[in-house]
């Protein structure tokens, strides 16, 4: 684009026509290799042309703004359904430009499941979805799922369109073994730097059994009932390409009670707790965002946003509306990232907040930092390290932290440790072939070091303590799927023992990396 932003530094441009260029899961060179990539394609419900033009931030006719093409790009990439997403502007002409979208569509019927193992324990489940139903981007999803804490049956529907342009709607129906969860959700983001207000309508009932652990063993187990009504509107403050702030207010009720499970232990039972919040929220967010692939998503583009954020939250829940008592709530969050080098950039943020009820309670602080650098190896290697830091005070008896194969510490096994207190350091060399074999799947693997401890109430985090796994593991990208592209198969082995006195190998698989990076949205919504 550097023609046009030379010509746009003459004078104003105006859009002209815009093109949309939809290409099908195999575009016309790869479907020419085999008749099994044509029938996809023709079984394929391509995106419609409509659909995308909804998407766009810009219409015919509007001043060429480049920061807007990218930032739409960025939206389209975004999307599950979508595998590559590109949004350019020829050289102007006479004070107008053309803007060409192109974007190919991944393979969006998903019948199939899973099967996998986190922390020694096996999960599976039989899913059929569909993320573009009939080119238009709504979804739905039909599931069984057994995990590693209980068996769902479920339903979901989301709509991306629901009344108009970025308005979003959702859907979810579950029944589980251990409850049930009904969320209905209508809203319309901030789907762009440049949105001038957002809202956001929430109802939510979840009933399902929770457990606490102490020394990897169940502790307690109780009935969980949830149940949250919300209503919320934002405006802009200021917007523009490069920065975005904003307030959003709301009432949040919260209701969630708890009761006992028969033949279960139940060292405790949390006490009631309802709320009537009046909230506020300040948002700040920068636009600095830097693509690369190679990270999470194997050779598919993903876009980081590396400016500064800034997230402030207060709210109040007075006896008034019908909060047992007159409580407060305070949340402050700090993020942002640093591009180091051409192909290595860092992330780092910091999440504060506390409940006010008769002195403090719930108060958590949590630290996240990341590092991403692309080794110049002959074979392309991309380095990752992360290092997650979690502390509570004073917190629900519900809420504990944990470490183990499902949290980053693949050598462990499920709730292994527990506490109000974490650290967990992973650090992960992933390589690939850049190859995509049978226009399907591209090879890879990682060798990785996991450290970490979570320790109760009472007790310190020492460097002494810490539980390190070491192991090595194969990637299978699949570059055509529509939402996690990514087979992971771990083999971590524990080179301390855990509180049960075990130690040793332990294989954990799933469709998704261990840890993933990108601290926010990609418009900063």
């Amino acid at each position: 684009m550097l023609a046009c932003a030379s010509a746009l530094a003459e004078g104003p441009v105006r859009i002209g026509t815009i093109r949309i260029e939809s290409v099908d899961v195999f575009s016309p060179d790869e479907a020419a290799k085999g008749w099994i990539y044509r029938a996809a394609n023709t079984i394929h419900m391509q995106t419609r042309e409509s659909f995308l033009r909804k998407q766009l931030l810009f219409r015919e006719g509007d001043v060429l703004d480049i920061a807007r093409l990218e930032e739409t790009e960025r939206n389209l990439r975004a999307l599950p359904f979508i595998k590559i997403a590109s949004v350019t502007a020829s050289v102007p002409q006479g004070g107008v430009s053309d803007v060409l979208v192109r974007t190919q569509d991944s393979w969006t019927t998903q019948p199939g499941g899973s099967f996998g193992s986190k922390g020694g324990r096996t999960a599976y489940s039989v899913e059929f979805q569909e993320v573009d139903v009939l080119g238009t981007g709504r979804s739905i999803s039909f599931a069984y799922d057994h995990g590693t804490e209980r068996t769902t049956r479920s339903i979901e529907y989301s709509d991306p369109y629901l009344f108009r342009p970025f308005w979003k709607g959702r859907l979810l129906y579950a029944d589980n073994s251990d409850g049930r969860q009904r969320v209905l959700e209508v809203k319309r983001p901030f789907y762009s730097f440049l949105a001038p207000w957002s809202a956001d309508g929430l109802l939510v009932r979840d009933v399902r059994n929770d457990k606490i652990y102490a020394d990897s063993e169940v502790d307690a187990e109780f009935q969980h009932d949830l149940r949250e009504r919300l209503l919320s509107y934002g405006r802009a403050l200021a917007a523009s390409e490069a920065e975005a702030q904003r307030v959003t207010v709301g009432y949040d009720a919260v209701d969630e009670d708890f009761a006992p499970v028969a033949g279960r232990p139940n060292a405790y039972i949390p006490d009631r707790r309802s709320f009537r919040y009046v909230f506020t929220t300040f948002e700040s967010v920068g636009n600095s965002f830097v693509t690369m692939n190679y990270v999470n998503r194997d050779s598919r583009d993903e876009d980081f946003n590396l400016a500064p954020r800034l997230f402030v939250r207060a709210a109040v829940s007075p006896r008034a509306l019908g909060a047992p008592s007159t409580s407060a709530f305070a949340e402050v969050a700090v993020s942002g990232g640093a591009l180091l080098r051409e192909e290595s950039f860092g992330e780092a943020a910091i999440d504060m907040q506390s409940r006010f009820d008769d002195g403090t309670r719930n108060t958590m602080v949590s630290v996240f930092l990341g590092y991403v650098k692309k080794l110049p190896t002959e074979r392309l290697q991309t380095f990752v390290g992360r290092l997650q830091f979690d502390r509570g005070w004073h917190l629900d008896r519900d809420v504990q932290f944990a470490a183990d194969g499902a949290t980053g510490l693949r050598g462990y096994r499920l709730h292994a440790f527990t506490g109000d207190k974490r650290v967990i350091l992973n650090l992960e060399d992933r390589f690939f072939f850049e190859r995509e074999y049978l226009q399907l799947f591209s090879p890879g693997g990682v060798a990785f070091v996991d450290t970490g401890v979570a320790e109760p109430e009472g007790r310190p985090l020492r460097l002494g303590d810490l539980k390190t796994d070491v192991g090595v593991g194969v990637r299978i990208a699949i570059g055509r799927a529509a939402s996690n592209n990514i087979l992971r198969i771990d083999c971590a082995y524990a080179l301390n023992r855990d509180p049960r006195g075990r130690r040793g190998f332990l294989v954990s698989f799933s469709s998704s990396q261990a840890f993933s990076f990108g601290l926010e949205s990609r418009s900063g919504q």
